[in-house]
């Protein structure tokens, strides 16, 4: 109970706080236990979204090597060619050649439609093709084999159902959570302490203050000025007009 002495809180106050805490944390936890989504909204929400979260479009996998030297990545690219394996052609590689490099996870995942630009050449490749070197940039020279063609597919409802639930819960849970929050804040009595911190927001003024303030900015025109028109403008009306 160090904080409690320290910070000059009460020990009833104390105990008063937490039990408000455990009464809100309790309330929240029954408002979040009915939230499941019916089997209709997770349809719903899977035919909407499936093309954007459900759904990889045609391409490869392909394994490579980026390095710094032309020469390095001619002689990497013949070494794969002759028959050699890929991480035993890439311990020939100097680290400090490399720039970057296929993950110790394995061969990654290029859309079809990413084979453009200095990865064109890699769309004619067949699966266990060795690319030719590609120069990228300067300093960076690129060689890769494809591994496999991955075709397009969208993964049926029943694969993601457990997925889609997530999504939908944790979109209510925050939903949820926004209207309790607001809720307290609308009951809360809100004390200032210390008005230099949180300083009190003044009252509106009453419809007429705000007209006469207004009114009291405004300045007549300058003689000879009325409406912004010059002097010689201001024309008397022609007799017989006045009454008009």
């Amino acid at each position: 109970m160090q904080y409690v002495d320290q910070s000059g809180i009460k020990m009833a106050d104390f105990r008063k706080n937490m039990a408000d805490q455990i009464v809100q944390q309790k309330l929240m936890e029954k408002s979040l236990a009915t939230l499941d989504p019916t089997d209709e909204e997770m349809k719903d929400f899977y035919e909407k979204t499936k093309m954007l979260f459900f759904h990889s479009p045609e391409g490869s996998t392909v394994d490579f090597l980026r390095v710094k030297s032309p020469e390095t990545a001619e002689k990497f690219a013949s070494s794969l060619k002759e028959g050699a394996e890929w991480k035993d052609a890439l311990e020939t590689v100097a680290s400090a050649d490399i720039v970057d490099k296929t993950p110790e996870t394995g061969p990654v995942f290029i859309a079809s439609q990413g084979f453009t630009g200095p990865l064109a050449p890699l769309a004619e490749l067949e699966p266990g093709e060795v690319s030719p070197p590609i120069e990228m940039a300067s300093s960076d020279i690129l060689v890769a084999v494809k591994r496999e063609k991955v075709p397009e597919k969208t993964l049926a409802y029943e694969e993601v159902s457990g997925d889609v639930k997530g999504f939908i819960l944790d979109q209510k849970r925050r939903e949820e959570q926004s209207k309790f929050f607001a809720g307290l804040l609308e009951k809360a009595n809100i004390v200032i302490v210390d008005p230099s911190l949180f300083p009190k927001p003044e009252a509106p003024k009453p419809e007429g203050q705000k007209d006469a303030a207004v009114s009291a900015d405004v300045q007549p025109p300058l003689s000879g000025d009325a409406a912004g028109a010059k002097s010689e403008d201001l024309q008397p009306p022609v007799s017989g007009d006045a009454a008009k």
